[in-house]
């Protein structure tokens, strides 16, 4: 009989390769640490995970803690090293972008090299949780996830004055950093559009929606890592309410808050605080507490390891978050867990895990309005013992959504569906591979927002139909993503068998000549096709015919960066790289082998359009315009001249599409159909069974008979 180890590596090779970038890694170290480590452990349940961390820890110290159920293979730890001198680096908070940025090339160096020896199908940037540094492991030739991603959040202007000036200056330059990075910066960009990007909290999603133009799911950074405690009994009204405040004392923590609202606590309601916690504003913050005349209410107490803290959350009656500026807060997730309800500042991410049930969301206006939330929910808790056991049941309920296993949803899905592509996808035909089919690029991204926009403003709704013409996967992967069901992908493609779109069905369509009724489907959609058609006019005009509600499209755009862009080579006048990528057969006029001639529309062009086939009211248009670099296309040119001037340009054309939106090089335009409530121009009258006429009374107001 072979030995248990070479029984098993069959079944291990079947399993897909994960790389996994975790600067913070460890089991029992902060917040970040142990979101790297939990990720991870989650990852080995379906993958062979390496993971590369910053070597805090000894490997045979990790692998001692790898759960039981888990091949101790399953996860191989590579800690990558940087020079003593960016070492040196790290503890200069100011610096630690340099140490950080000098980490990530040595991790790229070492991937090149493991992924050379034995390829992986996946990579994951999990820590550090924040936008601004996209490492380069999103270069190498495989799908990557980066998240999920926070840091976006700005410090409420409100507030600026409850700073002293150095960190007033230090929140500005950040803010000013932010804004820059978030919509200009071509580095964060390009990684972006090669990657799977996830948003901590629907804060950074909308940060990331505006800023970068991509459209994240949501799933929080972090979990609850131990088990939940059981509901707790009413507390005791014979001793004073326990407060506890974590976190660091830095400016933007804000503590000040609590203690001016203890400060203001009617006499007769009892509190303690209990501020665990280090930094810079700890003597500062003393000092305060001794003006205020509460010092004796409060107990500070050193930073203490992860498993020395929980103990306090169980201590305390009410977990209290005053941070202006953060992510989440790990302290939040320990609080419900330990069944403590929350009173803290209702924004950013804490705003996604405080709910009515299991806490008090205190507004963040202003100073004064905030203080004043803090000091009457903290007196009302203390006074209404009813109310407080009410939270601390929804807080032992609110923690359940936490764990660990349940906050991977996104992760994992992110994984499966990459894998699950990776082994459905077919070629038609030869060894050459169109990249716009394979790219997560920002056009995809730009897709799925304009339509979850739509949706927002109730332009469209998952319950109705759709119908696609020119499609492809792209169009079937942004459909299924904004939760559609009911969506059948057409095109001229006549390889297509017609499972390729499941779980949507497929229909042969000449975008020209749509062979369905008038009024057929509630909206009729086309992805960067119209430029392929003999006619994208008559193509228009025959979605318009068969759509009940409307249109949607996205094409390029006409206007002086476009044109400036095809006379230095960037883009294309005639589409030959897409006839190149499918094998000389395809992706023309019509879908055929000869390239088709890109034309690219103005707005007023659509209006003319429209206008002329329904000219009895004005045409309902919605337009957005968007910065659509064509990264892929460039990259497979051999001359790559063209894409070194694109990547210098990119600095420029964000910021001119920032400032200028009609400067951008493509559109997205929603054309809604008329119905019988459309308004009429004033020329134009209605009749009893919703036919149009002359309106004769308004016409002989205007002219006279010669």
């Amino acid at each position: 009989m072979k030995p248990a180890n070479e029984l098993a590596v069959p079944v291990r090779k079947q399993r897909p390769r994960l790389l996994m970038l975790a600067y913070c890694f460890d089991m029992n170290g902060s917040m970040e640490d142990r979101n790297g480590w939990q990720r991870a452990v989650l990852a080995a349940e379906e993958f062979d995970v390496t993971v590369m961390y910053s070597p805090t820890v000894p490997v045979n110290e990790l692998l001692a803690n790898v759960p039981s159920h888990l091949p101790t293979s399953s996860i191989r730890f590579e800690p990558i090293a940087v020079h003593w001198i960016a070492g040196f680096l790290k503890r200069l908070e100011i610096c630690f972008a340099v140490h950080y940025r000098a980490w990530h090339r040595l991790a790229y160096r070492k991937a090149k090299e493991l992924h050379t020896e034995n390829p992986f199908q996946v990579s994951h940037l999990v820590t550090i949780c924040g936008f601004r540094e996209p490492g380069h492991v999103w270069q190498l030739d495989i799908p990557h996830v980066w998240g999920p991603l926070g840091g976006t959040h700005d410090f409420p202007k409100e507030f600026m004055g409850s700073l002293d000036i150095w960190n007033q200056v230090r929140e500005k330059i950040r803010t000013a950093i932010n804004r820059y990075q978030l919509n200009f910066c071509s580095r964060i960009r390009r990684a972006q559009q090669k990657s799977i990007v996830i948003a901590a909290t629907s804060g950074a999603q909308s940060d990331l929606r505006l800023g970068s133009g991509i459209d994240p799911e949501i799933e929080i950074e972090t979990g609850i890592d131990h088990t939940i405690d059981l509901p707790r009994a009413s507390h005791s009204g014979g001793r004073p309410l326990r407060l506890l405040w974590a976190g660091r004392l830095r400016a933007w923590k804000a503590l000040p808050l609590l203690l001016h609202a203890l400060a203001q606590l009617p006499k007769t309601t009892d509190v303690r605080l209990r501020v665990l916690g280090d930094g810079s504003c700890k003597a500062e913050w003393k000092n305060l507490a001794m003006k205020l005349g509460i010092a004796d209410k409060i107990e500070w107490h050193a930073w203490p390891t992860y498993a020395e803290t929980l103990p306090h959350y169980k201590w305390a009656d009410l977990f209290t978050f005053t941070s202006l500026r953060d992510t989440s807060g790990t302290g939040l997730l320990e609080a419900l867990a330990a069944g403590c309800p929350i009173i803290g500042v209702n924004h950013q991410g804490a705003a996604d895990i405080m709910t009515d049930q299991c806490s008090i969301g205190v507004s963040v206006n202003d100073w004064d309005t905030t203080v004043a939330g803090f000091r009457d929910g903290i007196e009302r808790l203390a006074n209404d013992s009813v109310e407080w056991l009410r939270l601390s049941h929804g807080a032992t309920e609110r923690a359940s959504d936490y764990v660990w296993k349940t906050r991977s949803a996104a992760v994992s899905r992110a994984y499966r569906s990459i894998i699950a592509k990776e082994n459905k996808e077919q070629h038609p035909a030869g060894n050459r591979t169109t990249p716009q089919a394979t790219s997560r690029s920002f056009e995809n991204d730009f897709y799925a927002s304009t339509v979850r926009k739509l949706m927002e403003r109730g332009r469209i709704s998952t319950s109705d139909s759709v119908l696609v013409t020119a499609g492809g996967m792209r169009d079937q992967e942004t459909w299924l993503a904004c939760g559609f069901r009911n969506v059948t992908i057409s095109n001229l493609d006549d390889r297509m068998v017609g499972n390729e779109f499941a779980p949507f069905a497929w229909s042969f369509q000449d975008a020209e000549k749509i062979t369905l009724e008038d009024n057929s489907v509630d909206f009729v959609c086309i992805h960067a096709g119209l430029h392929h058609c003999g006619c994208p006019q008559a193509a228009i005009l025959e979605m318009l015919r068969v759509a009940r509600k409307g249109i949607l499209l996205f094409e390029p755009y006409d206007n002086l960066v476009t044109r400036l862009g095809l006379r230095l080579g960037l883009g294309q006048r005639y589409e030959t790289a897409a006839v190149y990528y499918n094998d000389f057969t395809h992706g023309g006029m019509r879908n055929g082998p000869v390239a088709n001639y890109v034309y690219r529309f103005t707005k007023w062009e659509l209006e003319k359009t429209v206008a002329t086939a329904y000219p009895e009211g004005p045409v309902d248009l919605e337009f957005v315009h968007a910065l659509r670099v064509p990264w892929d296309q460039l990259k497979g040119r051999r001359n790559k001249i063209p894409y070194f001037l694109a990547c210098l340009a990119s600095p420029f054309l964000n910021l001119a599409s920032f400032l200028v939106p009609e400067q951008g090089n493509g559109f997205a335009a929603f054309i809604a159909k008329r119905n019988d409530a459309s308004p009429l121009w004033p020329w134009v009258a209605r009749s009893t069974n919703g036919s149009c006429s002359a309106n004769r009374e308004w016409l002989s107001h205007q002219y006279k008979k010669q």
